[in-house]
């Protein structure tokens, strides 16, 4: 199979948030937009997709984020793309886990 070259313009063609309001321009924006863009690009490619708040604490809108509006987005890309979502049990098979520890939290 021949390699998947991914370009991605972030800012795009437009120099401006008065042309554009979503156009990212902080920093953070164009960090948050880079990982919705590696989502999708690991959706697509028939990946897995780990979120949390520890790697965006912000929504695409700038509201603060939460775990579950993290996984809703993620799911809603998912779903876009074609793609089901993997329930608990069915994860913890894919993933090869002891179902023994599925309760276990670790600290």
């Amino acid at each position: 199979m021949d390699k998947l070259i991914i370009t991605v313009a972030l800012t795009g063609n437009v120099p401006t948030t008065e042309m554009n309001p979503n156009l990212p321009v902080t920093p953070d924006e164009i960090a948050a937009d880079v990982r919705r863009c590696a989502d999708a690009a690991a959706i697509a490619m028939g990946g897995h997709v780990r979120v949390g708040l520890e790697d965006n604490l912000y929504l695409p809108d700038g509201s603060p984020a939460s775990n579950p509006k993290l996984v809703d987005k993620v799911v809603a890309i998912a779903k876009e793309i074609g793609r089901e979502i993997a329930g608990p049990d069915e994860a913890r098979s894919l993933l090869s886990l002891n179902p023994q520890f599925k309760d276990r939290i670790i600290t």
